[in-house]
């Protein structure tokens, strides 16, 4: 069935790739790759925003806006969304961007991120986001929460040797899912598993058209991520498996940072395809910013070889034309020089040939 003018993540961005470029390069010149926490306020592609690590703001814009890996294409023009693990709000003012009629509940139990959410929503205009203050989780109570103040907050249920615990509220989705939802926003640092299997066994996952689930596995325990895959390919979702972050493979095994994960995915689960007319090929952003900006490296270096090459083939030409001319010049004075000239002359024929 066809659905006219419904919005969709294609005609809805209202930037170009290189402003997002240009948008990755200038966060970098500001707040270069280390992350910490520094506070602040600013304008960003047109959003008033504030944010509590000012280096995640790349990779807000790389995965977000660039690669995209949260889009979907909805099936009707007011879709319920339900964004777990909002942080301060760049996906869901992205959503709100793309699907103005979107009913959004955004998930966000982190107390630095939560009232820098709340305030973002409000500057730039979204406050009919219904904003839950609490980790989504298997059921309703409170538990044990790490606070990185970053981007690697996430609950804790077993003993943690440092850093900043706190309490905070959980719910349990199941009890958010009362009625169809176009899309589930999973980014809830490791808990993504016993949420999934939770839904599963509350029955929920039919009412869900589709989800997207940041995943976070350790090198000694990935049956967690395979057992998920199982669940949900058994619920009827087509599945797609995309690697984010640092590879791990025979030669590249880096170091992973305590508090963190060695592996991040994304899994996208999908009922219906994607309509003809909503594919997103034509911004070749498979490898994100990075991979971007050393093509758009190579294509200037190459268009400055080309130039460059150019101008010197015009000098040349031009010292020719200057050589032939003295040539005619001299021809005119007389027999004695014609012999000379005429060797001269074959070797300026043979030097404009091209070269093998």
């Amino acid at each position: 069935m066809s659905l006219p003018n419904l919005p969709s993540p294609t005609n809805a961005n209202v930037f170009h790739l290189d402003g997002y470029l240009e948008t990755y390069h200038r966060l970098v010149e500001k707040f270069g790759h280390q992350a910490r926490i520094e506070p602040g306020r600013m304008e960003l592609l047109g959003w008033d925003l504030e944010y509590v690590c000012g280096a995640a703001l790349k990779n807000f814009v790389d995965q977000i806006l660039v690669r995209r890996l949260d889009d979907f294409t909805p099936t009707r023009s007011a879709p319920v969304i339900l964004d777990c693990g909002a942080n301060i709000g760049f996906t869901v003012l992205n959503y709100k961007r793309q699907f103005p009629s979107a009913r959004i509940i955004a998930f966000e139990p982190d107390p630095q991120f939560a009232p820098v959410l709340r305030r973002n929503l409000e500057h730039n205009g979204a406050v009919d986001v219904q904003v839950v203050e609490a980790a989504v989780w298997v059921q309703n109570g409170e538990i044990t929460w790490f606070s990185e103040g970053i981007d690697g907050s996430k609950i804790v249920t077993e003993a943690v040797a440092e850093g900043n615990l706190v309490q905070v509220a959980t719910i349990d989705l199941a009890e958010y899912i009362t009625s169809e939802i176009d899309l589930i926003k999973l980014d809830i640092e490791g808990a993504e598993y016993q949420v999934i299997q939770h839904l599963v066994k509350q029955g929920k996952l039919h009412l869900v058209h589709n989800m997207i689930i940041e995943c976070h596995t350790l090198p000694s325990d990935i049956r967690q991520l395979g057992a998920m895959l199982e669940l949900l390919a058994s619920a009827g979702f087509q599945l797609g498996v995309n690697s984010m972050g640092k590879w791990r493979d025979l030669v590249r095994q880096p170091e992973i940072p305590p508090n963190h994960y060695g592996q991040y995915f994304t899994v996208a689960a999908w009922r219906a395809p994607i309509p003809d007319d909503s594919s997103v090929d034509g911004f070749l952003t498979l490898g994100g910013v990075p991979f971007l900006l050393e093509k758009k490296r190579g294509t200037e270096k190459l268009e400055f070889d080309l130039r460059t090459r150019s101008e010197e083939l015009a000098e040349t030409q031009h010292t020719l034309d200057l050589t032939r001319a003295e040539l005619a010049r001299y021809t005119r004075l007389g027999k004695p020089f014609r012999g000379a000239i005429r060797l001269i002359n074959l070797i300026l024929d043979w030097w404009q040939k091209p070269q093998s």
